[in-house]
């Protein structure tokens, strides 16, 4: 069972659907365990299988209680092409108590859904509730991306600039971001 989590994380970067294929198998081993769970959502995630993500997420969360992948399920629900069902998913779990990473991407996924519902203010409100919670330097990095690109596309360039290299100086090596390309 270790050499099969092992396996997944081994595969996560290079080859994203043996991963997940290689997590099933874990899966059907473990069934009942968290962090079997765990990794099966994050690696169905990693390979498009969004659906996937989804059930893993909820049943990881029945198992261990934590809500740490509930942006991974909004964000696969964003990828089912359902934005309004990640922004019901944000609306439930906001009020849970989550770790300020879990929150900071919890409205960076809304306020990509509100992007693929063409409302931009609402996604810039969000993505600023997101700069505001973040509390890491990946969440800092990450939120600060993400206003910085919708900015970006909006044409406020100057305002753009300054976060996405706010963002670049948080992440040098991008590593969380594509900041600098953008």
């Amino acid at each position: 069972l270790s050499k099969l989590l092992l396996s997944v994380q081994v595969l996560a970067e290079s080859d994203q659907e043996a991963a997940y294929q290689h997590a099933l198998r874990l899966r059907t081993r473990i069934p009942r365990s968290a962090l079997t769970r765990q990794t099966a959502c994050i690696a169905a995630y990693r390979a498009g299988h969004y659906m996937e993500a989804v059930k893993e997420e909820a049943a990881y969360r029945r198992i261990s209680g934590a809500f740490d992948l509930v942006p991974i399920a909004a964000d696969s629900e964003r990828g089912l092409g359902r934005p309004q069902r990640a922004l019901d998913m944000v609306t439930q779990f906001e009020s849970e108590k989550l770790d300020a990473d879990t929150r900071t991407e919890l409205f960076i996924v809304a306020g990509g859904a509100r992007r693929d519902l063409k409302d931009d203010d609402a996604a810039r409100v969000l993505l600023q509730k997101a700069v505001r919670a973040a509390k890491s330097p990946i969440a800092m990095a990450r939120s600060r991306f993400a206003l910085g690109d919708l900015l970006a596309d909006q044409g406020d360039v100057e305002q753009a600039r300054k976060w996405l290299q706010n963002a670049v100086d948080i992440d040098e090596e991008g590593s969380w971001t594509d900041a600098a390309g953008r």
